[in-house]
């Protein structure tokens, strides 16, 4: 597997999706890339927020619907068998 902080091909292809994003159809990338892109925004994001680099997940947020958004998170947290009341606790807790 290419690291992607050595392969210049994956940071373009990245940099290409980051920048067209918007013109992606759902009908043109498949399960696997989406999982696979979702875990890595996933990851990044993380690594960024720990690494002391505060900013919201989106661009804009008006792009993502409130339905887009709790389908997503609802799915996360059930991937990671992690339910809404200990969310809730993790966040009191922490202020994240």
């Amino acid at each position: 597997m290419s690291n992607p902080k050595t392969d210049p091909g994956i940071l373009a292809a990245l940099q290409k999706v980051a920048i067209h994003y918007r013109e992606l159809k759902p009908e043109s990338v498949t399960q696997e890339e989406v999982q696979s892109m979702f875990a890595l925004a996933v990851q990044l994001y993380f690594s960024k927020r720990d690494a002391g680099e505060d900013f919201g997940p989106f661009l804009d947020p008006r792009e993502i619907s409130a339905t887009a958004a709790m389908t997503a998170a609802a799915n996360l947290l059930q991937a990671v068998e992690i339910e809404i009341f200990e969310l809730g606790m993790w966040k009191s807790l922490t202020g994240a």
